[in-house]
């Protein structure tokens, strides 16, 4: 690269071309060190490699200073203050013809956000030219991301893609630009596929009168021809389709040819058609012909845009908009034959003004108004006889005036081999002096009339109508998307089947449900699901409040990964604040579960607004559970604070019973084993437990009556609801389960009897005291609901509150008794009672016999002493054994002695 390929600066109009030229020249010769290492400042110790480094910047200096001089012109260069250092030359250049930023950024933008492209020229080209002014708003330190990029060139893109925007609008997947511009290039050549062979097509306007002939005759092909894509609507109806038959196919009753008079030569026998005196006189007088190249097909083309036809000899249009003066003409004058002979009218013929891009307004005289046209075209003989002149290559086609080649007043592009002139329709709009009187002509055959008529119905009803002839018939080539039925009967996108993960933890499904009315036992209104989508094993959490959602997960992620040996990978939610955190202007503020997957490299998907089935296998599984919690609730008729239990019971039998999703059961892909079904019971069925009761008397019952609420989750047993006991909810695995009897309604306060003090002795007639059982998180009842009979004093009991003593009385009303037998009256004497408040023997959240979580019967415990010994733990029931029998030894149960052989 030298000096002769830098542009001149000529001003700020090539200022941005220049720089950039000038910087790779100076680059690649080495001379940017001038503008890139300052003025090297040499001394008395200064090294000769530093003072050949500062004559080589010396040099580099004088050498830019001298290109920048001579990449000017003489006014640009006197207009700018001279500098000793390139750089300061460079800086005072930019900021004599830098634009200012805010202007840039604004056009840039303007031109992303309202780009649209018409249909014409490469897709690739217009994305690239998007592209660009993404990259130049990017140099401005104006971001945009290529996924907002994306976005703008969808939505720039013309109707015919509307396929490609749904594809995208319905895939997982991201594109990228690159990716974009391969599928819209892909698009656009099947969209030209379609389309089928080209057809040629020259019309031909012939006057009756004699005034213009036109010949039909196919020797005027050549450049006076235009091939286009022919691409026929299958839909169109019979009258379009019958508009393109030529001549050959028309068929002429012959039966009567004899009484025909030929309208020429006034004999009867032919028609003037086959006149032979007409023909002759028709050679004699001599043809005047205006060749026109014409649209065959339903191509939709702008109607404001016109073409530059090098073999047209007239002007035509297919739109009145645009006319500063027309003349009517009459439908027998003028018209034109389309391919083979088809008769199109000529309405009317006026001059029609155009602004070009350079502003210059071109004057087009004896423009025909034909509506059957597809394009407006420009005739380039007739411009040329008009004073003005073209010049074309393969890029561009410039117009300007004869003998003033470097004045160009306008441009044309190519666009499917034709010549596209460069003008808008708000130009053109200024120079229409009557649009007030133009109203666009819809006819009567057009099916957007209908269908507006019709009430907006769907293309199909309207043709059913058309085709029983209760409507005439229908152009159905206009039959266009209308923006009024989108806006009225948009529905939402069927979901499509989403894809599944190959491996456990892929991708975890969360969602919470809540509030509920009524709190559990512990206090807590929600809880929340963690879903393996490959087995679809499920874990819930009880949570008093949505903010906790964070430490269930982690306590959730540390124990499968633990367990598993692997790692969740994607985790799929909702858009709720403690799942996305909130969305302000600036974009996601990420709350700290979207921070703590960020940081674990977790990738968070969310649905979009709006759209819960994206997160349907939570949704669904929120519903199942809810479901069977509700029926096994109104079955039990337990207390409502019991949901909890009911829904962790829930949980546990869905990981265990077969699901569509997976070909086995949740369990069996978690664990690698099949579950066990041997030890499950009715919930809230009756019981008796064997609970643990340190201080149990040889008479007291062995059992207590309870509740069958679920399954331990860490230990080997049962959960049981005991309304009578200290400690309501009691684990063990001693119990006896009554399944085929009905459970009372204990959902309101209950009158039970409790035993005496321990501490105090009284006879077997003492009196129970009377006890009225109120759940703490339970609603207070009405007090026509708490009243007791009134021989009896109640104590009210309200769990983790204080008790309160009201006195003891005798109560006889379970008492059966003979209505003639007389009962002596004896005086209750009060009994003795302490002043405190005992203490419970067991907390609340005592649990007995605590081990890892198993199935009932998948460990089998030796009977015998050989089992024991041959059983893999052999060291380990050798050591249980000798301490048992240490135990025994020292608390003295029993003395050893030697065996006694033939004895028991």
């Amino acid at each position: 690269m030298n000096l002769a390929n830098i542009p001149i600066l000529t001003g700020g109009s090539n200022y941005k071309k220049w720089r950039r030229e000038i910087g790779l020249l100076l680059t690649l010769n080495e001379f940017d060190i001038a503008l890139d290492i300052p003025k090297p400042v040499l001394t008395d110790q200064s090294t000769r490699a530093e003072k050949v480094d500062a004559e080589r910047w010396v040099r580099a200096n004088k050498v830019a200073l001298s290109i920048l001089e001579s990449a000017m012109t003489d006014t640009v260069r006197g207009g700018i203050k001279k500098h000793d250092l390139a750089i300061d030359y460079l800086n005072a250049i930019e900021r004599k013809f830098k634009e200012s930023q805010k202007a840039e950024i604004s056009h840039y933008m303007a031109m992303l956000t309202t780009y649209k492209i018409e249909g014409t020229g490469s897709i690739r080209d217009h994305i690239m030219k998007m592209t660009d002014a993404a990259e130049k708003l990017n140099s401005l330190d104006v971001n945009i991301g290529e996924k907002q990029l994306v976005f703008m060139i969808l939505q720039a893109l013309p109707s015919k893609f509307s396929q490609l925007k749904v594809s995208y609008n319905t895939q997982d997947k991201n594109w990228d630009v690159d990716e974009l511009i391969a599928q819209c290039v892909q698009e656009e050549n099947r969209q030209k596929q379609e389309r089928g062979k080209e057809a040629e097509m020259v019309n031909f306007v012939q006057s009756d009168k004699g005034k213009k002939a036109f010949n039909s005759q196919s020797g005027h092909s050549g450049k006076n021809s235009h091939t286009k894509p022919t691409s026929f609507k299958s839909n169109a109806s019979a009258k379009v389709k019958d508009s393109f038959k030529g001549s050959n196919n028309l068929k002429v009753k012959t039966k009567n040819i004899a009484k025909l008079r030929c309208f020429f030569c006034k004999t009867k026998g032919h028609l003037r058609k086959d006149c032979q005196v007409f023909q002759d006189y028709l050679k004699s007088k001599g043809v005047e012909q205006v060749n026109v190249c014409v649209e065959s097909n339903l191509i939709e083309i702008p109607v404001n845009s016109w073409w530059f036809d090098t073999g047209c000899s007239v002007h035509i249009t297919n739109s009145l908009e645009g006319f500063m003066t027309s003349k009517q003409t009459g439908f027998k004058n003028y018209n034109v034959f389309v391919g083979e002979g088809t008769k199109v009218a000529v309405e009317a013929i006026g001059i029609v003004c155009l602004k070009l891009s350079s502003g210059f307004v071109l004057r087009l005289n004896d423009v025909l108004f034909v509506p059957k046209m597809r394009r407006n075209l420009i005739s380039a003989s007739k411009i040329v006889k008009d004073g003005f002149g073209f010049l074309g290559d393969d890029e561009c086609l410039k117009i300007f005036q004869k003998n003033h080649l470097d004045s160009v007043l306008g441009t044309a592009y190519l666009s499917d081999n034709l010549w596209c002139l460069n003008c808008t329709v708000e130009s053109i709009n200024q120079h229409v002096l009557n649009t007030s009187t133009k109203r666009m002509h819809c006819s009567d055959d057009s099916f957007i009339l209908w269908h507006k008529r019709l009430g907006h119905i769907s293309k199909e009803r309207v043709l059913k109508l058309s085709r029983a002839k209760l409507i005439p018939e229908l152009n159905f080539t206009t039959a266009t998307d209308c923006v009024d039925c989108v806006k009225g009967k948009m529905t939402n996108f069927r979901k499509l089947d989403a894809k599944r993960c190959h491996d456990l933890l892929e991708i975890i499904h969360t969602d919470i449900c809540g509030p509920f009315p009524t709190k559990t036992i512990c206090g807590n209104s929600y809880f929340v699901n963690f879903i393996d989508d490959f087995s679809r094993f499920c874990y819930t959490y009880l949570l008093s409040e949505k903010s906790s959602v964070l430490d269930c997960f982690k306590i959730y992620k540390t124990e499968v990964e633990k367990q598993l040996g692997k790692t969740i990978k994607i985790v799929r939610s909702d858009r709720g604040g403690e799942y996305f955190g909130r969305y302000s202007e600036a974009g996601q503020c990420k709350g700290p579960f979207a921070l703590f997957l960020e940081q674990q490299g977790i990738v968070a998907q969310y649905t979009t607004p709006g759209t819960p089935q994206q997160n349907g296998v939570s949704e669904r599984r929120n519903r199942t559970l809810i479901g069977m919690v509700r029926s096994m609730m109104t079955r039990s008729k337990l207390p409502g604070f019991l949901w909890g239990e009911a829904l962790k019971t829930a949980t546990y039998i869905l990981n265990r019973v077969p699901c569509k999703a997976v070909s086995s059961t949740p369990f069996e892909v978690w664990n690698g084993r099949k579950p066990s079904f041997d030890h499950f019971h009715i919930w809230g069925c009756k019981a008796e437990a064997r609970i643990y009761n340190p201080h149990e008397k040889k008479l007291d019952s062995r059992t207590e009556s309870c509740y069958f609420i679920g399954y331990s989750e860490k230990s080997k047993g049962f959960k049981f609801y005991c309304p009578q006991g200290r400690t309501r909810i009691q684990e063990t695995n001693n119990a006896r389960f009554f399944e085929d009897q009905d459970v009372a309604d204990l959902s309101q306060g209950r009158f039970i009897f409790e035993e005496p003090d321990y501490e105090e002795t009284s006879s077997s007639n003492d009196a129970y005291k009377e006890i009225l059982i109120t759940p703490s998180s339970e609603i207070e009842l009405e007090e026509d609901q708490l009243a007791a009979p009134p021989t009896v004093d109640r104590m009210e009991v309200d769990f983790g509150t204080q008790i309160q003593m009201q006195g003891d009385h005798t109560s006889n009303s379970d008492v059966p008794m003979d209505s003639n037998t007389e009962v002596p009256h004896e005086p209750i004497l009060p009994l003795r009672q302490s002043s405190r408040i005992r203490k419970p023997t067991m907390s609340n959240d005592y649990v007995y016999l605590q081990e890892s979580e198993f199935d009932f019967g998948d460990v089998d415990d030796p009977l015998t002493y050989s089992q024991a010994m041959n059983s893999p733990q052999q060291s380990l029931w050798h050591i249980a054994m000798k301490e048992e029998l240490e135990s025994m030894s020292k608390n003295k149960v029993w003395t050893l002695v030697d065996y006694i052989y033939f004895s028991k």
